[in-house]
């Protein structure tokens, strides 16, 4: 679990700050989304956006509802990262390459062309701990 943090940390960044705002980020990209964009859902500059993602300046409660909303993720995810006392997030960081993948993996509509994708990346999940790839 995370450090306690003193009751008076009003008005002060917090490294819950910092987890918060690594997974905004995460989030945004992606969802291939900029930092205008995101910052025109709550109604602030991209340069508050480009704060809250360092964890410079603390998100409110309110606009992470509403990136929540926006995104359609559960709130919680802004979170990951905060029960296991990680200081970073818990969500793992993504290459370009990766991120792109995921993207053109979420257009596909054909349930069946996802079951072939999933059963491949399981074989090769497979593999590698075999060791035979």
């Amino acid at each position: 679990m995370i450090e306690k943090q003193s009751i008076s940390t009003r008005g002060r960044v917090t490294s819950i700050d910092v987890i918060v705002g690594g997974n905004l980020r995460k989030i945004r990209l992606l969802n291939n989304i900029s930092q205008k964009k995101t910052g025109e859902i709550i109604g602030v500059r991209f340069q508050q956006i480009q704060k809250y993602e360092k964890g410079v300046n603390q998100i409110s409660a309110g606009n992470l509802f509403k990136l929540s909303d926006f995104y359609d993720v559960d709130i919680r995810v802004f979170y990951d990262g905060l029960m296991n006392g990680q200081c970073q997030g818990s969500m793992p960081e993504f290459s370009p390459k990766v991120l792109e993948i995921a993207k053109l993996l979420d257009q596909i509509d054909n349930p069946e062309y996802v079951d072939q994708l999933n059963k491949m990346v399981a074989e090769y999940e497979v593999g590698l701990k075999e060791k035979t790839f």
